[in-house]
């Protein structure tokens, strides 16, 4: 059985690392920990207090579905 875990993560042109360029609804592949995993970004997004008012920043839930297993 695949791994699949979801989790609040920061999107949007100021997060880190692959979840810059995400928007809510997207579903993408990325590799990571030597592993491949389906990433889905939900809708339900919200901006959060702790960055100022002009930063793109958004916290979105996001579902990860582990694709390849390891040897």
């Amino acid at each position: 059985m695949a791994f699949t875990q979801t989790f609040m993560a920061e999107i949007g042109a100021d997060a880190h690392g692959p979840m810059r360029n995400a928007k809510p609804g997207d579903t993408f592949i990325e590799r990571f920990g030597g592993r491949e995993w389906c990433v889905t970004v939900g809708k339900d997004v919200h901006r959060p207090r702790v960055y100022p008012a002009a930063s793109d920043v958004w916290v979105a839930p996001v579902t990860v579905t582990e694709i390849t297993t390891p040897a």
